[in-house]
Formats: structure tokens, C-alpha cells, sequence
């Protein structure tokens, strides 16, 4: 018999980024927080260059609101004391229904 110790839950993340583009058809995308301040400490050499080089050349930007959603397993410690995983994660599920689909 196992025991749960943690139920499946399902958890969302929210995050930021700012997009600069001109034409809507590509750009540049940078993670900051609500309010557009960009996390220059998160971020390489690089791509400090292409952020700089937005700001300096008045590239149109907005700020995205992006949510990423997915299913934690459960978890439970069986009699010998080995954690488990229990249940079907959101991933295991979609390619479950994509092989029902197909047959």
C-alpha cells in the first residue's frame, strides 16, 4: 500500500517578456516583469547588445502577458520507502489521446 504525500495539482506560471517590433512579423523578445523592466542581470552579453540596440533605435515594444500550464504528478512513498510518481501528467495524457486518435 502506498501513501500520498503530495496530490496531483495542476500549476500555472505567469510570466512577462517585452516585444519590440516594427513590422509584426519578427523582433526581438526580452523576459521582464509587468511593469516592461527588463532583467538585464538575467541575461547574456548578447542579447544586452539587442536590447540596447532596440531601446537606441526607438523600435515600437509592448509588454506580453504569457501563461504556461501544466499537471504535477502526485507523489507517494510505497511500503519500502521508494518515492513514486502517481497518476498521468498533462504531457502522458495529450500523447495518450493522440494514440486513441489514431486508432
Amino acid at each position: 500500500m502506498a501513501t500520498i504525500i503530495r496530490n496531483r495539482e495542476r500549476v500555472t506560471e505567469i510570466f512577462y517578456s517585452i516585444f519590440f517590433t516594427e513590422d509584426g512579423n519578427g523582433g526581438f523578445s526580452f523576459p521582464c516583469d509587468e511593469d516592461g523592466n527588463v532583467m538585464l542581470s538575467n541575461m547574456e552579453d548578447p542579447a544586452i547588445n539587442n536590447y540596447n540596440w532596440c531601446v537606441e533605435h526607438g523600435i515600437p515594444a509592448r509588454i506580453r502577458k504569457e501563461r504556461s500550464t501544466w499537471t504535477e504528478n502526485a507523489r507517494a512513498i510505497c511500503e519500502c520507502g521508494k518515492e513514486q510518481k502517481r497518476g498521468l501528467g498533462s504531457r502522458d495524457i495529450s500523447r495518450r489521446q493522440a494514440l486513441l486518435k489514431r486508432n
